[in-house]
Formats: structure tokens, sequence, C-alpha cells
């Protein structure tokens, strides 16, 4: 039995290195797109050529383009792949759903920068509780948000096999570096710059944005590993990975 699963396992674990590696790409290809364009956009003033309009495609710090498209495309894989998991649990399911409704919120957010907006809410914050080395206010609303996610998550992180909490708990490291790390680097740089869109800030929203995709990635990688697949004949077996101390559950489709 042991055997069976462990070869079920290890064929998914290649399935899923694939779709990692894969969304990897793309994402560093957008990254790298989006500052070589920048780049030559720069260097001709902004003057509206070709490359001003490849720019606006893959502009990271753009909304409804590329670039939040896929961060958008993420999210909503995410979403998609804990909410089939939970399907398939026989325990614990109102979590699994619970992390599937943040990452399709998450998929909203991106696509519009909805984030951006709670900074009514973190001013009101800041008025009380005085956060000096916040730029963007909007970012003490996204540490509260991430306090929140992460305690109702726990419950299901714990009971979670050692590599997939891993997993969880790095994904969501990598993302927050850049989505409250990076982001308060830059807010620091533009009020240096006097509100200037520089190079050096220009370089930090390249690297938050990649830091994000990178966490949103190494998440989904994680969450998939929760997935059995079995290829016969006649059928394909899904099952869902043991929780610790439980047997895995099946379901032929």
């Amino acid at each position: 039995m042991v055997s069976k699963i462990f070869k079920r396992y290890a064929a998914l674990t290649g399935l899923t290195r694939a779709l990692v590696q894969t969304l990897t790409i793309i994402a560093v290809a957008i990254v790298l797109l989006s500052g070589i364009f920048y780049t030559l956009t720069n260097a001709e003033d902004f003057a509206p050529t070709a490359w001003f309009w490849m720019w606006e495609r893959f502009d990271v710090a753009a909304e409804v383009n590329f670039a939040s498209m896929y961060g958008a495309t993420l999210w909503l894989l995410l979403s998609a792949i804990t909410a089939f998991v939970g399907v398939l649990a026989d325990r614990k399911r109102g979590n699994w759903f619970f992390f599937s409704a943040v990452a399709a919120y998450a998929a909203l957010d991106e696509a519009t920068i909805l984030h951006e907006q709670l900074y009514l809410l973190g001013d009101y914050i800041r008025a009380y509780i005085p956060l000096t080395m916040v730029s963007y206010t909007w970012v003490i609303v996204g540490v509260l948000q991430a306090i929140i996610v992460s305690f109702f998550s726990l419950p299901l992180l714990v009971k979670l096999p050692r590599g997939v909490q891993l997993g969880l708990i790095v994904g969501g490291t990598v993302f927050l570096l850049g989505a409250v790390v990076m982001e308060t680097i830059g807010g620091h740089i533009e009020m240096h710059f006097m509100g200037q869109v520089t190079w050096h800030l220009r370089l930090e929203i390249h690297l938050e944005e990649l830091f994000e995709y990178l966490g949103v990635i190494i998440a989904i990688g994680a969450v998939s590993q929760m997935l059995l697949v079995e290829k016969t004949a006649q059928s394909v077996k899904l099952g869902f990975r043991v929780y610790r101390g439980h047997e895995a559950k099946q379901l032929t489709v």
C-alpha cells in the first residue's frame, strides 16, 4: 500500500515540478520584458512608439495588461487547485474552501489593484498607532489580512505533510517579502525622490512583482502535492494525499 502511494505521489511530483517550472519561466519572462521595454521606452523619452506600446502591455506596475492578468491567473489557479483538494479531502474541507476563497479574492485584487484603495483604513489605523516605518498605509491593512489568514489557516497547516507545510510557509514568506517588505521599501524610495519615478523605484517594483509571482507559484506547487493520481487503461484515479496519521481517500473519474 505504501509502495503504491509512493509511486503515485512520485508521478504527480513530476507533473507538479513541470507545472512549477513552466509558471516560473513565464513569470521571469514577464518581469524581464517589462524591464527591457521600460528601458527602451525611457531611452526614447516615452514617445508613443512600438516600444511604448509593448511596455504598456507588460508593465508590472500597471493593471489590466499581461502582467497583472498573469498574476491574477496564478491566484485563480491556486484557488481552483485548493478547491479541488477540498472536494477530495475527507476532513477539514472548510479550511480548504476558505483558502480557495482567499486566493480568489487575491486574484481580483491583482487584476484591479484593490489593495491600494485600503489606504483610508490604513490612515485611520496609523492615526492611533504611529508606524513611521510604513510608507504606504495600505500595507498596514495587508499585514492585518495576512495575520488573519494565517490564523484561520493554522489548524489545516499543522495537519499537512511536512513538505507541503514547508512549501506553503516558504511561498507565503516569499510573497510577503514582495507585497509588504519590497512595497514598503518602494514607498520610501518614492518619498526620497519627491514622488519621481526613478530607476531605483522601477527596479524595486520589478523585484516586488517577481517575489509575488514566485510566492504564489511555490504555493501552487505545495498544494498540488496533496493530490495523488493513478492512470489505468480504464480510468484515472484521483486521490487525496494523507493527513498525518490517516489513509488516502480516492475518487475514480
